[in-house]
């Protein structure tokens, strides 16, 4: 497994209609948002990473900076990993990846979830 730092977005067809049968729609607004321009991840400090195996996009996930970049927080944003990984360390390592990315850019990392279980980890993360 890779996890690379992607400045298009690859073939997301299998995590965005895995995804919608969960109940989500975060993969279609990245989609969405990226083809627009309205979120490309390309603001001083944000970064949008990807994990491929055998070239198969299988998590993604990004930072965008916070509504007040004064207080030097991200948003750790549209991290999805597919079921068939789950439970391999993927989502660990791309989170980690996210964070070391933060580092020089930001104090913080705030994650919230659409979850009521995720919910309890909606927390923010102190990287410096």
């Amino acid at each position: 497994m890779d996890i690379l730092r992607i400045f298009e977005l690859p073939d997301l067809t299998n995590l965005r209609e895995e995804s919608g049968r969960d109940g989500f729609n975060f993969l279609e607004r990245l989609v969405n948002d990226f083809k627009n321009g309205s979120n490309r991840f390309s603001k001083p400090g944000e970064a949008l990473f990807a994990a491929f195996q055998s070239q198969n996009c299988i998590g993604i996930g990004g930072v965008n900076q916070g509504p007040q970049r004064q207080h030097r927080y991200a948003r750790v944003r549209r991290v999805y990993i597919s079921h068939s990984h789950r439970g391999q360390g993927v989502g660990r390592q791309l989170m980690q990846i996210l964070e070391d990315w933060s580092r020089p850019h930001f104090d913080y990392l705030v994650l919230n979830t659409d979850t009521e279980v995720a919910a309890t980890t909606n927390h923010w993360i102190t990287i410096q």
